[in-house]
Formats: C-alpha cells, sequence, structure tokens
C-alpha cells in the first residue's frame, strides 16, 4: 500500500484533531501520515480549510461529491525516529509558514505509482475571499428581488457586475526536482463551485465530516422549477453561508515519491 505526504505551505488553516484521538501512523521514511481525518482550526484566516482525497462522485451530477477522506497533513503528528532526531521540526517546522485570505500552496506526494494511498482530483475547501463572497451575496438578494416580482427563475436580474468569477480562479503546478527545487513544467486542471452551475458548499469540513454541498442552481433547481427550492438556496448565500470547493490535480502523475506543488490564487487581489 502506498502512502501520502502533505505540507501546507501558506493560506492553510491549522489541523485539529477533532475527534481528539491520535490518528497518525508512519511509513518508511518515519515522516508522513497515512491516516485520514481529524479537522480544522477555522480561524477564518486562510483561503484552504480543509483538503479531501478518495472522492466518490455522484452518478446524476458529477459535480456532487458522496464520499471522500480528509487529508491530514505532516505536521499533524509526527512519530518515530525522525521526532527524536529532529524534535519540533518534524510538525511545527512543517506547518504553514504564513496566512493567506486569496491564495494557498501546498506540497503533495505519493510514494507509490502502482497502488496510490490517494487518488486525484483533490477537493480543497475554500473561504471565499471578500470580494467574491460579497459579489455572490449581492446576486443572490438580486436574484430575490426578480423572484419576488414574479419572475420565477431570475432571468429578469439586471446584473450590475459580472459573474464571470468562475474563469478568476489560477492554479499553478510544478515538481520537485530536489531537495529544494521546483520545476514549473507541471501543468494541472482545475475547477471550482459557482453561484449558476458547479454547487457551493453548506460546509467546509472543519468539523472532519465531509462537506455538504448545495444543489446547483442552474441544473437541478432550476430545471425542477421549484421556487421555494430557489429561495432557499439564495437566502443561504445571501447570507455568506456559503463554501467554495476547488477540484484540482496534475494532468502528468510525477514519478513515485516526487513531489508535485499546487498553488491557487484569487487573482487582482493583494496577495496574502
Amino acid at each position: 500500500m502506498g502512502d501520502y505526504g502533505y505540507i501546507p505551505i501558506f493560506g492553510v488553516e491549522p489541523f485539529k484533531n477533532v475527534a481528539g484521538a491520535p490518528l497518525t501512523t508512519v511509513n518508511s521514511f518515519n515522516l508522513k501520515t497515512t491516516t485520514f481525518g481529524g479537522g480544522a482550526n477555522n480561524t477564518r484566516n486562510n483561503l484552504l480549510v480543509t483538503l479531501w482525497g478518495n472522492l466518490q462522485f455522484s452518478e446524476t451530477f458529477s459535480g456532487t461529491v458522496l464520499a471522500g477522506d480528509l487529508l491530514q497533513p505532516v505536521d499533524a503528528s509526527v512519530e518515530g525516529s525522525i521526532a527524536e532526531i529532529l524534535p519540533g521540526l518534524a510538525n511545527n517546522g512543517f506547518s504553514s509558514f504564513a496566512d493567506s485570505r486569496t491564495s494557498f500552496k501546498l506540497s503533495f506526494v505519493q510514494n507509490s505509482d502502482e497502488d496510490p494511498f490517494v487518488s486525484s482530483p483533490l477537493m480543497g475547501v475554500l473561504n471565499p475571499p471578500g470580494e467574491l463572497k460579497n459579489a455572490y451575496k449581492y446576486l443572490a438578494k438580486a436574484m430575490q428581488v426578480a423572484i419576488s416580482a414574479g419572475n420565477p427563475v431570475g432571468v429578469l436580474t439586471t446584473f450590475k457586475k459580472s459573474v464571470l468569477d468562475l474563469f478568476m480562479w489560477r492554479g499553478a503546478f510544478c515538481t520537485g526536482g530536489s531537495p529544494i527545487a521546483q520545476i514549473t513544467a507541471l501543468s494541472g486542471t482545475l475547477a471550482a463551485g459557482n453561484i449558476f452551475f458547479l454547487p457551493l458548499l453548506k460546509t467546509s469540513g472543519a468539523d472532519g465530516v465531509l462537506p455538504v454541498f448545495y444543489p446547483s442552481l442552474v441544473l437541478e433547481l432550476i430545471a425542477t422549477g421549484d421556487v421555494d427550492a430557489v429561495n432557499v438556496y439564495l437566502t443561504a448565500l445571501a447570507a455568506g453561508d456559503f463554501f467554495v470547493p476547488v477540484f484540482f490535480s496534475p494532468t502528468a502523475t510525477p514519478a513515485s515519491g516526487a513531489a508535485w506543488f499546487a498553488e491557487i490564487t484569487w487573482p487582482h487581489s493583494t496577495p496574502r
């Protein structure tokens, strides 16, 4: 069986073992965790709240995840000789370096190509930056006004701001060529939830439980003509009660044991 290592570099909420139980096993390097679970300390200071792998998608609507494993970062709990030789480095030393509300970066490695421990894509749960959250809140309120005026699907809403946010997210992927070098030759794929099509999330998974998805506004709610359900969805968004899922993976599988890096950013905002 393979194993994985996940190192948060910046913009990632700290790990929190909400179950209050040791969850870590140690691989042959006495360094990386190979178990799942825990949760996150949702400080609201970072973009990425939780990270999930081994996703099982709905057969009726592929944007919804029915099951998955919450990934633990390396710094969550380290046991074995590495902790004795370098006390404090393997845990606190590999924790996130800096906070960021507009971007995050992480390193991920799997030590087996033939029997990977975590399948891709990975799903990050994002606490949306203020610019995006405010845009969705405004749009949800505007659509509710249109519905109350007798327009059941909100198509007569006059948009005062572009809704092309789903194309705003930017992903950069690379792989590790040496212990410290990064080679920017690895491409990847990225898709983020949005107010219309790919669903948003009700919960962040910080409690260790798989996030709950809202229905897709266009492909599920409006398609059924359920005005009450549309209003419930828009009311939640207008209150700011949502998170953004982002699905990402490298387009080519790195060699066994080679780290790959993913940096996902909300552009046109001041970094960090």
